[in-house]
């Protein structure tokens, strides 16, 4: 899941750890809720099963998708910007493709919710047999990146983007930047 995002980042959460903040806290308790509802409705409408929480690994490579109905992975997410301006929304996608990618499914959804519930968006991304190809060549290179700079204990190189200034390691990688 982590190699979707910033590789700084992913490598400074297997040293320092992943803090959480209050608004993750709340994140995680509307999740569960939400994703056990979203199920239910799913197979009520649908008449389509879904499992909470679906493995999927490659390598060393592990995540956990949300929700798997019928094949097709559903990744939620509770934030306070559930629209494409949000400065994950980048990562929330990628994130969804790598688990199309390591499942071989040809179709997936992010659902993107406000943590009070009163907004939301969702889409709908599809993938044919060569963009599969090409994500499943990207995770194991991200993860062979990763995997280098733990067992060589150096930081990858930042990639900067507009989440950034979100990050919640932002302190210490600008930190790690300052020339002395």
């Amino acid at each position: 899941t982590e190699i979707a995002g910033c590789l700084r980042a992913a490598y400074y959460g297997l040293y320092v750890g992943r803090p959480y903040t209050e608004k993750m806290v709340i994140g995680l308790d509307n999740h569960q809720f939400f994703a056990n509802q979203l199920a239910k409705a799913i197979k009520m409408v649908d008449g389509v099963d879904c499992v909470l929480e679906y493995e999927v690994s490659r390598g060393v490579v592990r995540g956990r998708v949300d929700l798997l109905c019928g094949g097709e992975p559903i990744e939620l997410k509770f934030t306070s910007v559930p629209s494409k301006s949000n400065a994950f929304y980048s990562h929330y996608v990628k994130q969804l493709m790598y688990y199309m990618a390591l499942l071989g499914a040809k179709t997936g959804h992010l659902v993107m919710v406000s943590f009070d519930f009163r907004q939301h968006t969702a889409e709908t991304f599809t993938l044919d047999d060569e963009q599969i190809k090409k994500l499943l060549e990207e995770i194991d290179s991200r993860s062979a990146k990763l995997l280098r700079a733990k067992q060589l204990q150096i930081e990858p190189e930042p990639e900067r983007g507009p989440y950034c200034g979100f990050c919640r390691y932002k302190n210490i990688c600008f930190n790690s930047r300052l020339e002395v």
